[in-house]
């Protein structure tokens, strides 16, 4: 039974990471930092998506571990969606990073560390019954760039360099350009949690 279940999930996340490459759009005259800042973005969702589909996958709504894990999610989700909200409409105004753009970004570094860190030590504590360690995870296809742990440090800079990049890069292009990247920025956006 565990290892159906195990051969289930690792074909849908499988599954996932090759339709994840899908949506991923491709700019003409791409700035390269600016395409790399939206892929680091887009990988750090990547990454709480694969959590949550694992969660999702060992723990029924019912059990506390799914009910926290779903608050700290929603939190992040609306930090994260904040912050390329601020992004967006500071690129489209026309002005420089606003400080209400900078302020979002310690709040979605923040909650997204925290989900992140939730779902692992979960998977790091409870004992193995009806899971797979993350450890083991880690060891699987496609689930290589799954870190143990991530630095709140480490996620505000990814957040602070990723919209300078943005920002240089759309100031760069012409209107047809900057309209992908518009688009793009929106597809940073997270799923809502009931749709992994």
């Amino acid at each position: 039974m565990r290892t159906k279940r195990l051969i289930v999930f690792v074909a849908i996340l499988f599954l996932f990471c090759l339709l994840a490459g899908c949506n991923h759009h491709v700019i003409p005259g791409a700035n390269n930092e600016g395409e790399s800042a939206i892929s680091q973005i887009l990988e750090l969702r990547s990454e709480c998506e694969q959590r949550t589909r694992m969660l999702k996958t060992y723990y029924g709504p019912e059990t506390l571990e799914y009910k926290k894990a779903w608050e700290l999610y929603i939190e992040a989700k609306k930090k994260v969606d904040a912050w390329t909200g601020a992004l967006i409409f500071d690129l489209t105004a026309g002005s420089k990073l606003s400080t209400s753009c900078e302020s979002k970004i310690d709040s979605a570094a923040k909650a997204t560390v925290e989900f992140r860190n939730y779902v692992n030590q979960v998977f790091e504590h409870e004992p193995v019954k009806k899971h797979v360690k993350i450890e083991e995870m880690s060891k699987m296809e496609g689930m290589s760039k799954i870190s143990m742990s991530i630095d709140i440090r480490d996620v505000i800079e990814s957040f602070t360099n990723a919209g300078k990049k943005i920002w240089i890069w759309y100031q760069e292009g012409e209107e047809k350009k900057r309209a992908k990247i518009i688009e793009a920025l929106e597809d940073v956006k997270w799923q809502y949690f009931e749709d992994i």
